[in-house]
């Protein structure tokens, strides 16, 4: 079972300039039962896949330079990967939240560059090992690292 929300808003004027607005949210409730040997074990997760995602973007145009900045949020919960060696005793990932940011604009007719960005805060994915919705420790982390991009494009 699960819900999703999505809202996407387009050309929001405000202080004289131009915005666009997007959100989704997901929601996913479930649970599964497997085989422990010859016991019947029952987890209130879904492996590989969180319970909570969500993100965001706001975009500001600027005509003037015929481009925009972008700002945009994502974040996903922690979710199950494998069980483990008892009953209830997980891996798994822990939450992750990213931002990231893009400006582009136009340089001639034709050509356009663009800058990114990616994950500024620097955030890490970490593996987690626990009981299910208490993570006993961290094992290990994921380095993700921060990314500049430049785009040449051609339209």
């Amino acid at each position: 079972m699960g819900l999703e929300f999505s809202a996407t808003e387009r050309n929001i004027r405000f202080l004289h300039q131009v915005f666009d607005l997007s959100a989704n949210a997901t929601w996913m409730n479930g649970s599964m039962q497997y085989m422990f040997g010859t016991q019947m074990a029952t987890t209130h997760s879904l492996i590989n896949q969180p319970t909570v995602l969500a993100n965001g973007a706001v975009t500001w145009k600027i005509p003037q330079i015929d481009g925009g900045l972008r700002v945009t949020a994502n974040y996903s919960g922690g979710y199950v990967t494998s069980f483990g060696a008892t009953p209830g005793l997980y891996y798994g990932f822990g939450s992750l939240f990213t931002m990231n940011l893009a400006f582009w604009h136009r340089v001639i007719p034709h050509l356009m560059f663009k800058y990114e960005l990616m994950n500024v805060a620097d955030q890490q994915p970490y593996n987690t090992y626990g009981y299910e919705g208490h993570v006993s420790f961290i094992n290990q982390y994921q380095y993700y690292g921060r990314g500049a991009y430049f785009h040449v494009i051609f339209d």
